[in-house]
């Protein structure tokens, strides 16, 4: 890319206030750069009487026009166990390149919400879903941590995931679920441990990778039928 626009005044402002730059800065890209991917900006600020002071900001070029959604029925429809007090890593081969990634949800889906902990209609099944730990790790190797044996003031032991969205735009965190199970099974928006903004700018084909850990030897297997993701 190439700047053509590189400095820009600002009117006066009193402290604390806010205005916009009198001229646009202008940018220009490569026809190669793709959609959605981010462009790095050092900032420089200088005024009357003053220090410079540098900033580095990050804009995001373009997205997809709508949100597009990858569905998983995990085993073939069969759904793949979840032992106790151990992990599994799921491989999720997303063949169609939706583009360069803005945005990106992750949902535990399902056909039919229930509460029992051996449903198949869920998008995970688990009489206690307080014993579980779950990493994300997209096909550039970048991972982040969905939940760590979530629930507000302990483990919860409540059944089941569906219709449940991780979102960073959630005003609830996932953690926050209740202890005793009496949101279950947690369906709605929820924002995971760790953003998954941390995504943002890599790719959307190849192969993705679910790592859940049942973190208790407690007789409570449970089952992973169904993931959905939303990119933007």
């Amino acid at each position: 890319g190439e700047v053509f626009t590189a400095t820009s005044a600002y009117p006066n402002l009193a402290a604390g206030a806010k205005a916009n730059n009198l001229t646009p800065f202008v940018v220009g890209l490569d026809a190669a750069h793709g959609c959605g991917e981010p462009l790095q900006f050092r900032i420089t600020l200088t005024a009357n009487g003053l220090a410079s002071a540098d900033d580095v900001v990050d804009i995001v070029v373009g997205k997809l026009s709508a949100t597009v959604t990858s569905t998983f029925n995990i085993g073939s429809g069969s759904g793949v166990n979840l032992p106790e007090n151990t992990a599994i890593i799921l491989n999720l081969n997303q063949g169609t390149d939706r583009g360069t990634l803005y945005d990106v949800d992750f949902e535990f889906a399902g056909s039919a919400c229930s509460t029992s902990p051996t449903s198949s209609t869920v998008g995970l099944n688990h009489p206690a879903v307080g014993d579980l730990t779950m990493t994300l790790t997209n096909p550039d190797g970048k991972s982040i941590q969905l939940m760590s044996r979530p629930g507000a003031a302990g483990p919860s032991t409540g059944n089941n995931f569906c219709g449940t969205i991780l979102d960073d735009s959630a005003a609830t965190t996932i953690q926050q679920i209740a202890t005793n199970g009496s949101d279950e099974p947690h369906t709605g928006r929820f924002r995971p441990v760790e953003l998954l903004n941390a995504f943002q700018g890599g790719p959307s084909a190849g192969q993705w990778r679910l790592f859940i850990q049942d973190n208790v030897a407690d007789g409570s297997n449970g089952r992973l039928n169904q993931i959905r993701f939303h990119f933007t």
